[in-house]
């Protein structure tokens, strides 16, 4: 096979909203977003299974670097300009949920080409995607983007195991058509690439217990990723406590805003009211959360989620169940 030429990339400034499913992105992105030179998120499919292909062993290094390169690049210089822009006003990542939305429209109608890019260059501007699961799979992305950030948020694993049910993740990966999620086909059966290890106890547990394993092994692999990085790659990453943003949004987004260089928007408080910011956390609804799960599954199982869960509990100073 003949190797791809890797491009020079249009904009070093890429930041990725990273983290498990149903961890609190969808609060995080959109408060982040909103920061002066801050890109609004986008969620872009290509961006989200590129890696994983990679992870699976379908794409080398060099193909999946260019892939990220020219997509991420193409949708950076895309958002620039203002074209495929999601006006679907009920969506997170709509451009109408930023507080910048009659700029970002304005580009509609404005300039095109090198220029534009020059332009965003200067201002330094931060092109912003979600990713789920992602920092498992830095390799490509540090490849093509090595300057790239990934700000991880994490959440409490009762709340994410709980919301993975409420949403059906111990059945849907590669059954539901609408999920747009590669996984891996273990003679016919459809695996997410973090099940693997573990791939034949994967297919004989209940759906609740899936998801517990997965998200134990989710979590273990983003110790072990982070473990993994020199001191130059931590300082590119950032790890963000949901329960912290959503009790004192103030606080943790003037933290994220000094590492991303940058400052809070001058009318933030409109956004925060918007993602319902700050709010109490119920301890009282995370106990029934646990027991309804305990209800499901087998105790050795259950024994790790607790287990996993008292390490995060110390390790953000939460409360424990």
């Amino acid at each position: 096979a003949t190797p791809v030429f890797i491009p020079k990339p249009i904009t070093e400034n890429i930041l990725l909203f990273d983290g498990l499913a149903r961890c609190g992105k969808m609060l995080v992105a959109p408060l982040v977003s909103q920061f002066p030179g801050i890109e609004y998120a986008q969620n872009v499919s290509t961006l989200n299974n590129l890696p994983v292909f990679w992870k699976l062993g379908q794409m080398d290094d060099r193909t999946t670097a260019t892939f990220l390169r020219m997509c991420a690049g193409s949708c950076a210089y895309e958002r620039a300009i203002g074209r495929h822009l999601n006006t679907r006003e009920s969506d997170v990542y709509s451009v109408y949920r930023s507080l910048n939305s009659e700029e970002i429209l304005a580009r509609t109608d404005a300039g095109e080409g090198k220029d534009v890019i020059t332009q965003h260059n200067v201002e330094k501007r931060i092109s912003t995607f979600i990713t789920h699961h992602h920092l498992p799979l830095a390799a490509p992305w540090f490849h093509a983007f090595p300057e790239v950030r990934f700000l991880v948020t994490v959440r409490h694993p009762i709340d994410v195991c709980y919301s993975w049910n409420t949403r059906g993740w111990g059945e849907r990966w590669g059954q539901d058509s609408l999920a747009f999620t590669t996984v891996a086909d273990l003679d016919g059966k459809p695996i997410p690439w973090f099940g693997m290890e573990f791939h034949q106890e994967y297919l004989d547990l209940k759906p609740l217990e899936r998801i517990i394993k997965c998200v134990i092994a989710l979590y273990r692999m983003y110790d072990e990723a982070l473990d993994e990085l020199d001191k130059l790659r931590h300082s590119q990453i950032k790890f963000v406590c949901f329960e912290h943003v959503a009790v004192d949004p103030v606080t943790e987004l003037t933290q994220i805003s000094d590492w991303l260089d940058t400052t809070l928007h001058p009318e933030m408080s409109t956004a925060m009211e918007r993602e319902r910011v700050p709010r109490v956390l119920s301890k009282d609804e995370r106990q029934k959360k646990r027991h309804e799960i305990e209800a499901g599954v087998e105790p050795y199982l259950m024994k790790q989620l607790l287990d996993l869960s008292e390490v995060y509990e110390t390790r953000w100073h939460l409360d424990p169940l």
